[in-house]
């Protein structure tokens, strides 16, 4: 009998100790986030929720950390992803994650695949990101392409733009690739927006149609070896910025040029301004002779477009001008000439 109550004792330890593991197991509490056995490699917040932080680690886990209690952060959930990058989508419901197989994969929440993993290219992949509707995925591989998928894992483009280190969806239709020594631009279907060099003297802009801009004379040096690179016969227009105002006012050309960010004013006016060089150069082109017709032809073209406009909007004052007047002398043979002309005056 004096045995019976040390032999309970050493059952409730016991028991106690069963039910402190199986606690343990379910969620596991530690001091800080360095006990975590974590190594870093790209480390992102969940949009809209400064409490839920993914880290991707070294070894290519993915784990999803709650950050609420900073003193008592925990691990939510691992995923053996073998990623080498990772990013939420703007809802925060799914996470696509860039694979040393190749591969990219999207996941839910709870660590499951959302669909079979991307396949396309021929070395590990460096980066990805969705859109900011979430609907599409670009991704950046080692092999040096650059791949846009649907959810369902669709291939939409294909582009070959340099090795990139990281990608950006920067807007709805402007993506940002970080290469090695520059930054390229494209729209949201990878068509080329420019190429943004930085250099101890400043920075050159790259511009397809548009030519060259650069911070400072010293920089037209990158602009020789833009021609070499691309082969260009043609002379390269290239903007340098004043140092006054009108140097805010090309930076922020460059910018609308590469992200396409333009108000309906703006818009309006580049579009007049770009049709009128053109028609410019066309012009400039011409013989002589051809632009003296030109002005002929266009003031005869005016001429009947205002005559097609009283006939349309004021037919009484057409009839009453076209009328012939009460004693008036008999126009000469050429009254045609005369007649139009006060036509014109009496209308005007």
């Amino acid at each position: 009998m004096r045995l019976l109550p040390g032999f309970l004792a050493l059952l409730v330890l016991v028991l106690s100790g069963v039910c402190t593991s199986v606690q343990a197991d379910s969620v596991r509490y530690v001091p800080q986030l360095g006990l975590i056995n974590l190594e870093p490699l790209a480390v992102v917040f969940r949009p809209n929720d400064d409490d839920t932080l993914l880290v991707v680690n070294t070894s290519g886990r993915i784990d999803i950390l709650d950050i609420s209690d900073p003193d008592r952060p925990f691990k939510q959930l691992e995923i053996q992803a073998e990623a080498r990058s990772a990013a939420f989508n703007p809802a925060g419901d799914r996470i696509v994650s860039a694979g040393l197989d190749g591969t990219v994969g999207l996941w839910t929440l709870d660590g499951r695949e959302a669909a079979e993993p991307f396949e396309g290219h021929d070395d590990w992949v460096r980066s990805v990101a969705f859109n900011p509707d979430g609907d599409r995925i670009v991704s950046a591989g080692f092999d040096g392409t650059v791949r846009l998928w649907t959810l369902d894992g669709e291939e939409k483009d294909l582009s070959i733009i340099c090795s990139t280190n990281e990608v950006y969806w920067l807007s709805a239709n402007a993506i940002g690739f970080l290469c090695s020594d520059r930054l390229v631009f494209t729209d949201q279907d990878l068509s080329p927006r420019g190429e943004f060099f930085l250099h101890e003297d400043g920075w050159a802009a790259i511009l397809p149609d548009e030519g060259v801009y650069v911070s400072a004379t010293d920089l037209q040096h990158l602009v020789q070896k833009y021609e070499t690179l691309t082969g260009a016969t043609d002379e390269i227009d290239v903007r340098v910025p004043k140092l006054d105002e009108s140097e805010d006012l090309s930076t922020n050309q460059v910018r609308q040029l590469l992200f396409n960010q333009w108000s309906m004013k703006e818009r309006i006016l580049r579009t007049f301004s770009d049709t009128y060089d053109r028609a410019y150069g066309i012009y400039s082109d011409w013989e002589s002779w051809w632009q003296g017709a030109f002005w002929a032809a266009l003031v005869w073209a005016l001429v009947l477009i205002r005559t097609l406009f009283l006939w349309i909007f004021a037919p009484a004052r057409l009839a009453w001008n076209s009328m012939p007047v009460t004693g008036a002398p008999p126009p000469p043979p050429w009254k045609w000439i005369v007649s139009f002309y006060a036509f014109l005056a009496g209308s005007g």
